[in-house]
């Protein structure tokens, strides 16, 4: 029976990630984002159907809100069917904002699932209200 049981969580502790890794993958994202490096961004970020980077040609983004200045952990949207971890970003022009995103670790491989760089729901507006 304790077998069986280390059978059937074994797929889950694989792909589990701790707070530090989603502090980490967002901080190298901010990292890149901040340099405008969308190289980079394109390679934390899992391809589309096409093997298109949305992030390709992202210099809108800065333009319109400026540069991150701080981040902070919000938590997990649990009212999201993709179960999003969440992230208040402040801007340099003052402006907060909420980032959510999937993140995995598969071997070798860390890469960004679903990722919302700037996100509401009731939930998420309820996060950003509470911090």
């Amino acid at each position: 029976m304790k077998y069986l049981m280390l059978f059937l969580l074994l797929p889950a502790a694989v792909f589990a990630q701790s707070r530090d890794d989603y502090d980490k993958a967002f901080g190298e994202f901010v990292k890149y984002y901040n340099k405008e490096d969308w190289t980079s961004i394109c390679k934390l970020m899992s391809p589309s159907s096409d093997g298109r980077c949305l992030w390709k040609d992202a210099g809108d983004a800065v333009k319109e809100y400026g540069k991150i200045i701080k981040y902070q952990y919000l938590g997990v949207d649990t009212t999201d069917p993709e179960r999003v971890t969440v992230y208040k970003i402040t801007f340099a022009d003052k402006k907060v904002k909420a980032a959510s995103f999937n993140f995995y670790i598969e071997k070798d491989k860390r890469y960004f699932g679903t990722f919302r760089f700037t996100t509401e729901s009731d939930e998420i507006l309820r996060m950003l209200k509470s911090k």
